[in-house]
Order: structure tokens, then sequence, then C-alpha cells
């Protein structure tokens, strides 16, 4: 009986591995024996095919990880592109959206490769399945056949027949057995594991899969074993120890699946956080940076900081408490102040202007379309259609709050208007009398539907965000004012000097580079000699010139499209031969030489000391840790439950515990009755009382006696609350429990 070996792997595609498969069988002679040894095999190249598929869907998880993280980048880099002011921060916008991008396509390519990868394995393994399951039916079928054969080899009624009998029964628990021994009931585990892999994992997900396919698989696993040892018996052993080890597995797979989505979280809310906080830092200096140029506007108007800064104050209330944005009511102020309104006025005015935006739903442009126009009337002294004309295409019935109050029609508005007979600043109170008593509230009423809370929440946001930038941009200025300080100052003359300096040596070598490959391009396609010293390579270049200037010669004198292809390629290796001239030249080498020296005065200075280079290295092995890495574990003190229990982290500082003994020293309270703890020499143990005692910094009770208190400010009161309450706590805490 030849051998059997049939191998398959993650790289064998499906048609081929059916193929040698088909050819391994089909020399073997129908025997039970042979059939198991095929059998064996394809349950050999399936435990091996299973390893690959896990090792390939932890793959494929890795890689769509990375593509979802990329994902985000994107998405980011996106909006900081849209978000970008400047051109300068447009140019860093779009290089960031383009590395990432190009980024993202490499990591979608690598998530197909490795879906590619799963799929071609998951094919394979099932073409294994398939044939154990055909190689399976074989054995039945010719275990039915030897059974006829027995029936009529094996007459019971023939004295001379030297074979006993044998029943039915006989014939089919022989055919069991031998199918147990050669895997059947292997098979039939990853027959049911499949199952799980698709019906389970669509009930209850990948945890209850992965439990429900470790115990199965473990179980199958496990009986093929116990029936190599025992058929019967171990067959039933094994699968349960099988299963049990199974289901184990599962768990731990659930744990490192779990385990990895913990530390992604864990990351990624990190990393969100800290963005969150640099993002709200950069608002919120663009923020405070626009109000302190708004305050130095207002101090311009108001021609008092003090008046101004009160304004300012009242304004960032207002904006609070409206559905408007504090820039749409400083710039609506600037055109009331502009038209003659004082500090007095101006908040009185834009309640009037707002509340009607409000209740008209006008934008910021036309809010102060209508301030415009009523300041111009103010401020003019006129009433004209120019003015009227703006607030009537909004909505603002300025005309018929003219014919109420002069009690006229219509029609006589318009030619007192067309007259003169109207005073701007007449006409500006009335009309905003009638947007008062038509439009008051509208504002508050705003407020308190979504978009408006929107607007508040906003603005709630904004002033958080400005708190963070006034305190950035105070602290900062001073470091910007240093940073002015030093580069225009004697230090400043002396870089300017030093860069002047590189930046003429870094010329030299873009010149001479460039004047190398002029120098020998016109050589080889003139014919003439080099002009340039090129050193300790003078007589290679020469020596390749001079070959060059022969060929080019010789494809100009052919001429035709073969002959441009050939000069083409003898300009191309001119050009190699002019870089690595370059490369060899004196300039280059210094410059070769600085950069390595730099490199090793880097290394050096790092390596120096540990903080220089650690901290790439703290983080990563900070996101790496796990679920455990947030528990800290101590032995039960229960000897009949060994197990470990989490004890909470603020019961322990620097704790050294040893096994079975207690801890030695850095516990800072015991945690229950009983505790085991070791002691030393001349240490003191103190009781519940004495230890509250010393933490609360007194050794005995403190009378407080308060005899004709006046409160002046309200830091009086703040300062009787606080020894009023250390008082009770430290009587709490010296009283007998």
């Amino acid at each position: 009986m030849p051998d059997v070996s049939i191998m398959v792997s993650a790289q064998d595609n499906f048609s081929s591995t059916i193929h040698r498969m088909q050819q391994a069988v089909n020399p073997f002679e129908r025997s039970l024996t042979g059939l198991q040894q095929v059998l064996d095999q394809l349950n050999a190249n399936r435990v091996q095919l299973q390893v690959d598929a896990t090792d390939a869907n932890r793959a494929l998880r890795e890689a769509q990880r990375e593509y979802r993280n990329l994902a985000r980048a994107a998405e980011e880099a996106q909006e900081a592109m849209e978000q970008a002011a400047t051109p300068e921060e447009q140019m860093v916008a779009s290089r960031r959206l383009t590395e990432v991008n190009e980024a993202l396509g490499r990591s979608q390519e690598r998530v197909a490769d490795a879906q590619a990868q799963y799929n071609q394995v998951r094919d394979n393994l099932s073409a294994v399945s398939r044939e154990a399951q055909r190689t399976q039916r074989d054995m039945v079928n010719l275990s039915r056949t030897e059974e006829q054969n027995n029936r009529r080899n094996n007459d019971p009624n023939d004295p001379n027949n030297p074979n006993p009998p044998r029943s039915r029964w006989d014939v089919m628990r022989e055919g069991i057995n031998r199918m147990a021994e050669a895997g059947a009931v292997q098979l039939v585990g990853d027959a049911i594991t499949d199952i799980a892999d698709t019906f389970v994992s669509s009930a209850y997900g990948s945890v209850g899969s992965n439990l429900f396919s470790g115990a199965l698989g473990g179980a199958s696993s496990g009986a093929a074993i116990g029936t190599a040892i025992a058929p019967g018996v171990g067959t039933v052993v094994g699968a349960l120890a099988g299963g049990a080890i199974g289901l184990i597995q599962g768990g731990a797979q659930n744990y490192r699946e779990k385990d990895e989505y913990f530390k992604g979280y864990v990351q990624e809310s990190t990393e969100n956080a800290l963005a969150r906080q640099d993002e709200m830092l950069e608002h919120g200096s663009a923020i405070a940076s626009r109000r302190e140029i708004d305050r130095i506007s207002f101090n311009t108007l108001f021609q008092d900081k003090d008046i101004a800064g009160k304004f300012l104050e009242d304004l960032t209330r207002t904006a609070a408490l409206t559905p408007f944005e504090y820039d749409d009511l400083t710039s609506m102020s600037k055109i009331i102040k502009t038209y003659g309104y004082d500090q007095n006025h101006i908040l009185p005015t834009l309640n009037i202007v707002g509340d009607t935006g409000a209740a008209l739903g006008m934008g910021i442009d036309d809010m102060n379309a209508v301030s415009t126009s009523i300041g111009r009337m103010n401020a003019t002294g006129k009433t004209t259609l120019e003015y009227i004309s703006p607030l009537q295409e909004r909505g603002v019935d300025a005309v018929g709050a003219l014919s109420k109050h002069f009690k006229v029609s219509i029609g006589e508005v318009y030619d007192m208007i067309s007259d003169g007979d109207i005073a701007g600043q007449e006409a500006a109170r009335i009309i905003l009398r009638s947007m008062a008593e038509s439009f008051g509230g509208a504002m508050v009423e705003q407020s308190q539907t979504m978009s408006g809370l929107e607007s508040t929440l906003e603005d709630a946001n904004a002033e958080l965000a400005n708190a963070m930038g006034v305190g950035y941009n105070t602290a900062r200025k001073e470091g910007l004012q240093a940073e002015i300080d030093f580069l225009s100052g004697e230090t400043g003359q002396q870089m300017q000097e030093a860069y002047s300096m590189i930046g003429q040596w870094k010329a030299e070598l873009a010149n001479s580079k460039e004047e190398m490959q002029r120098d020998i391009m016109n050589a080889v396609m003139s014919g003439d000699s080099l002009t340039m010293d090129y050193g300790s390579s003078q007589e290679d270049v020469e020596a390749a010139v001079q070959s060059m200037q022969q060929q080019y010669a010789d494809a100009m004198a052919n001429g035709g499209e073969a002959a441009g292809a050939e000069a083409g390629q003898v300009l191309a290796r001119a050009q190699t031969l002019a870089i690595s001239a370059y490369n060899a030249s004196e300039g280059a080498q210094i410059a070769l030489e600085s950069e390595l020296a730099l490199a090793g005065q880097i290394r050096d200075d790092t390596a120096s000391n540990a903080a220089f280079y650690n901290a790439g290295l703290l983080k990563g092995q900070q996101y790496s840790k796990g679920i455990a890495a947030g528990m800290k574990f101590t032995l039960s003190p229960d000897a009949a439950s060994p197990n470990f229990t989490a004890a909470p982290t603020s019961t322990t500082k620097n704790g050294n515990y040893l096994p079975g003994r207690g801890y030695a020293y850095g516990l800072e309270r015991v945690p229950y009755d009983e505790y085991p703890a070791l002691l030393h020499e001349g240490e003191r143990v103190l009781t519940a009382n004495q230890a509250r005692q010393m933490d609360s910094g007194n050794s005995a009770p403190i009378s407080i006696t308060v005899q004709n208190m006046q409160v002046r400010e309200q830091a009086d009161i703040d300062q009787v609350a606080e020894a009023l309450y250390q008082k009770i706590q430290i009587a709490r805490a010296t009283s007998k429990p």
C-alpha cells in the first residue's frame, strides 16, 4: 500500500487542491485501511488550514482596524482643509490630506489582500472537508459491501466453513469502529463547527460563535484523539475533555478580542480627548484674538476703555441669552454706533432689531441692512425712500408705522417723505417703537426652539474656548515677545549671519551640481573636452564621457527613430554620470560627512538621557496594556476560596505585596478585618481614630468662638463656613464609632 501525502496550504487554489486529492486517492485499493490513511491525512490538512484561517482572520481584522483609523484621519484632514483660512494653512492641510489619502489607498489594498487570503484559506478548508466527507461515504459503502460478502461466504449451514458466522450488527459495529478510527467523529465535529460559524454567529455574534466553535471543535478533536487510543470509551472521554478545553480556548479568544477592542477604545479615547483639547485651544485662541481686536475697535469707537469694556461684557451676556452669535452682535453694534447712537442706546436698539429679525426669519445680513437704514435716518436727519425701501423689502412696515403715527394715509406718507417733511431722527424712533411693539420678545421665544438652544449652546462652548484662549494667548504673547526679542537682538543678528553662510553654502552645492550636468552634457553632445575639475574621479569621468561621445555621434549620424532612442539613452546616462560625479565631489562629500556627524551627535545626545527617547516607547507600551492592566489583584482572605479578587486601587500605594504573607509596606489603610500584613521591629500600629486624627492634621479637637461677628464681604462668609466645616469633620473623625 503506497503512502498518502496530501498537503494543502493557504496559497493553494481550489481547483488544484481537488485535483491533487483525487490523484492521491484514486491509486489506492478500496479498503478501510487505505481510506483510513487518506482520511487521516485530510484531517491533518484540515487542522493546519484551521490554524491558517485563524491567522488570516487576525490579519484581516488588523488591516480593517488600520483602514478605519486612516479613514477617520482622512475625514479630519478634509475638515482641516475646509476650515483652512490662509494659503499657508491650506497648503499644509492639502499636503496632509494627500498623504492620508495615499496611506488610505495602500491600506485598502492590504485589506483586499487580507480578505482574499482569508477567503482562499476558507475555500481550501471547505474543499478538504468535502473530500473528507466523500471518503467517509466511501468507507460506509465499503463496510456494507463487506457485510454482503460476509453473508455470501459464511453460510452457517456449511459444516466445513472455518469462519464462524457474523451477524449484521457485528459487521456494522466493525464499520463504525473503523470509521471512528479514521476520523469520522472529527469530521462530524468540523461540520457542526461550520454550522456554528454561520448560524450561531448570526444569532449571538462573534462571542457566542467563538464559544460554540471552540467547544465543538475541541470536542471533535478530543474524540478523534480518544478514538485513536481506545475506541468507544476513549471517544467519549476525549470528546468531553476536548470540549472543555475548546470552551476555554473560545473564552480566551473572546477575551483577546475584547481586550483588543478595549485597548483600541482607550487609545482612541485618549487621542480624541487630546485632539479635542488641541482643537478647542486653537479655536479659543482665535476667538480671544478676535475679541482682543474688537476691544481695541470699541475703545476707539467709545473713546473710553472702561465704557467699551462694560459694553462688551453686556454684549457677551446678550449673545449668551439670545440665538445670535457674539460676532454678529458686535458687527451690528459697530453699525449702530457709527450712525450716532451712544452706548446707552446701542443694546436697546440691538434688542429691537434682534427681535424683529427673529420674528421675520432674517439672517445677519438682513439685520445689518435694517440697522444701516435706521442708522442712516438717525445720522442724516432725513427720511428718504432709499432708507425706507430696505425696511419694507425685509418685512418691516416702516411706512405703515409712520402712517399710524401721523394718522394719515399710506399715500400721504409717501408724499411727506418725498417732500422731506419727516425728520430722520423722528422716523427712526417711530419705526423702532413700532418694531418693538410688533416683535418684542421674539428672541426669547426663538431661543427656546431647537435651533435657538443649539445657538445658545454654541455660545456657551465658545465662552469656554475663549477662556482657554485668553489664558493661552496671555501666556503665549510673553513667549512670542521673547522670541521676537531673541531674533531681533544681538543673537538674532548673529543667527542671520550664520544662516546667510548656510544659504550661500547650499547655493554653491546646487550651482556645482548643475554646472557638472551642463559640462558633461555639453561634452557628450559637442565632442569637446571637459572644462571642470572632477578631483579623484577625473579619469573615470573622462573615460565615460569619451565613450558616450562616440555613441552619441554614431546615433546622430545614423538618423531615424532608433537613432533618437539611442541618443536619448546616451543623454540619460550622461545625466546619471553627472549626478554620480557630483556625489563624489568634495562639496558633496563634505555635506555627507556633515549629515553623518549630525546623526551621530544626535544619537549620542539622545542616548545620554532615557527621557529623550522613551516618550514614544512609553506611549506605545501604555496603549498596549489591556483590561488586566486596569485591575489590581490581591489574594482573597478567605482560605476556602483561593481565587483572585480585585482590590480597589485606592487601598495601595507603591505597595510591596508578598503572596501568602501580606503587605510589607505601602498600604494606606487596612481594607478589611484580620487583613494579613507584615510588621517590623520598631514600627507602631495606630487605631482607626488615631489614624483619622493624624489625617486631619490635629491631635485634639479645636474650639472656634465667634463674638460680635460682622460680615463685611462674601469672603467673610466663606471663611466662617470653611472653619465650621473643618470643626465638624474633626469632631466626626475623633468621635467613637
